[in-house]
């Protein structure tokens, strides 16, 4: 083991020696000041202080002077060099424990697989070089001398060139052909490590003779690539890597980590996508869609759904797995709104076309959001006026003569499918009062009153 030399920290104990002495220096000085101030003209500075602030009158001020501070001098005195001590003691400490606190952050980032420039105070420099030439096992450095072994599990005569690390390479999650188009194959990925820079990305074709051509080879700053195939290739593969950023190491740019190639994907174009699904139906019950298809006959695997809030927003979104000919999928909708939804097939990681929409299908009308206006136009009617509500194609009345009967009794009286927002009352008892509610109403169902 190589010893430490002994001038490594020559320049954190000459700082430490100075500190040491700075530390007794200021101690004594604030202690002969606090004597001499108490000592001094502190009582008629205390005096002062409470007859012009408190008390309006020197005699008390005196009294209370000599009561609890005169009387209690020596305890005062104490207590001030005890703090002060206490203080600059701490202060002391802090200054000596941060070195260890930074050589210990230094050793957690060589725990790091982000390797970072390690910087230490300038009286440790020493540490800070020791740190900084230790090798990460992750790194291979120039001149190391590497092994490498044949995994014992493989089997001999082929071997695969998709395999990735996993956790370094990106995942591809979309993967086909685009639509409206003939040879435009498109893919994105998903990746969320730090530090990346950018994404070196592969397409090679194939023209039918089993050789993979380089058809481009480029570099891309989003999670997404398209291609277009020459008109001769009958299939295309694809292949994705990230690469991070650099930052300097002993004045050397060094990767963060380093990326492996995603799991390779091929596109047929000899294999046919499904075909398209018919429209979904659609059926809505209170605040939850529900698209669903039967009777699937395209040997799809999966359908994926799209809901439309109006003609252009996609409200929400989901993939479902067919089972039994059959798939469907839900969603939480909100009140007053119109949707419609289209569907695609998936099967072999290739998409069908969109299908039609479904017919456009409204949610429960939104609860009306103020109490309505009621003016008597006679001893025995009232004309009731409210605002309109979003998607309501008719509306109720509620009334009674008690708050209490709403809801909850048959006292109550009711007008249904009142298309205006108004109405008039007839044949109430004269000198009554009477409390009126309104509910919305559509094809899918009643709001709240």
């Amino acid at each position: 083991m190589k010893k430490t030399n002994k001038d490594d920290f020559a320049y954190l104990k000459n700082t430490l020696f100075t500190k040491t002495i700075a530390i007794l220096l200021s101690s004594i000085f604030i202690i002969f000041l606090i004597l001499r101030l108490i000592r001094g003209k502190f009582a008629n500075v205390v005096v002062g202080f409470l007859e012009y602030f408190i008390y309006k009158d020197y005699d008390t001020a005196l009294y209370i002077y000599e009561i609890f501070i005169r009387n209690n001098m020596e305890l005062i005195i104490f207590i001030s060099i005890t703090f002060v001590f206490l203080l600059i003691l701490r202060i002391y400490i802090n200054s000596f424990t941060k070195y260890f606190a930074e050589i210990n952050n230094g050793i957690d980032e060589l725990l790091n697989d982000e390797i970072k420039v390690i910087k230490l105070s300038s009286q440790i420099s020493n540490t800070e070089r020791k740190l900084n030439n230790i090798k990460n096992v992750n790194l291979i450095y120039v001149g190391q001398k590497i092994k490498i072994t044949e995994d014992a599990s493989s089997s001999g005569g082929s071997s695969s060139s998709n395999t990735s690390s996993g956790s370094n390479s990106p995942t591809i999650e979309h993967f086909g052909l685009q639509t409206n188009t003939d040879r435009t194959i498109f893919a994105t990925w998903s990746w969320s490590k730090s530090n990346t820079d950018k994404y070196e990305v592969i397409w090679y074709y194939d023209t039918g003779d089993s050789v993979w051509f380089i058809g481009n080879q480029g570099e891309e700053k989003n999670q997404q690539s398209t291609y277009n195939a020459p008109s001769n290739a009958i299939r295309v593969k694809f292949k994705v890597k990230a690469i991070s950023t650099t930052h300097k190491v002993n004045d050397q740019d060094v990767y963060y980590w380093t990326g492996d190639w995603s799991t390779e994907k091929v596109y047929s174009f000899a294999a046919k996508g499904p075909d398209a699904p018919p429209a979904p139906s659609v059926e809505v019950k209170d605040y939850t869609l529900t698209a669903e298809l039967e009777n699937l006959t395209n040997g799809a695997q999966q359908i994926e759904f799209q809901v439309f809030r109006g003609d252009t927003t996609i409200f929400a979104s989901g993939t479902a797995s067919v089972s039994y000919n059959h798939a469907s999928y839900a969603c939480t909708i909100n009140a007053g709104q119109e949707y419609k939804v289209r569907c695609r097939a998936i099967k072999d990681g290739l998409y069908s076309e969109w299908s039609n929409f479904s017919d456009d299908t409204s949610s429960i009308p939104s609860t009306p959001s103020k109490a309505p206006i009621v003016k008597a136009t006679s001893k025995t009617s009232i004309r009731v006026t409210w605002e309109a509500t979003t998607a309501a194609a008719s509306y109720n009345i509620e009334y009674a003569t008690d708050k209490s009967y709403l809801g909850a009794s048959n006292a109550t009286q009711t007008v249904n499918n009142v298309t205006t927002t108004y109405y008039e009352l007839t044949g109430l008892e004269s000198g009554e009062r009477y409390f009126v509610r309104i509910q919305a109403v559509n094809s899918s169902g009643t709001s709240g009153w």
